[in-house]
């Protein structure tokens, strides 16, 4: 079902900067870093990428952002807003600040799709982890987050 994109994947980021356009679609294909192992980046060389962003509430330091993939490269999310100028919290690889959370701000909030043999909508949510509920607690004083 992956391979035939049959899967909807929902995942929610809090990014540096406000990213402009507020949402589209990231397509640029991601190859491996020949300067560092295990990074990847943007690459004309690299397999085709594509990742749409939704900015659910704009902040002046951190915002955040739904995406979901139509493609699904090793750190794409990652890739993808780092190059576009807005590394997700925490993501010191791809150019973010650990100073406000100890890990990437990154979310797998749901997954949608078919039973591929009762052909039921299914769709498995993913409560957010307690670092990333602080975080978005912490900014929340601000009109930073929406409740989600």
């Amino acid at each position: 079902m992956m391979r035939e994109k049959k899967i909807e994947r929902i995942y929610h980021a809090i990014v540096h900067g406000t990213p402009t356009p507020a949402s589209g679609t990231i397509d640029a294909p991601i190859g491996k870093d020949r300067h560092h192992r295990g990074k990847y980046r943007v690459s004309d060389s690299g397999v085709r990428a594509i990742t749409h962003y939704d900015t659910l509430q704009p902040g002046s330091e951190l915002s955040l952002v739904r995406l979901s993939l139509e493609t699904g490269r090793t750190h794409q999310i990652r890739v993808h807003m780092s190059a576009k100028g807005y590394p997700l919290a925490g993501d010191v690889m791809y150019g973010g600040d650990d100073k406000l959370i100890r890990r990437q701000a990154l979310h797998g909030e749901s997954l949608r799709f078919r039973h591929p043999l009762s052909g039921e909508h299914i769709q498995v949510d993913v409560p957010w982890p307690e670092d990333m509920l602080r975080l978005r607690q912490k900014y929340s004083h601000a009109p930073l987050f929406l409740p989600i």
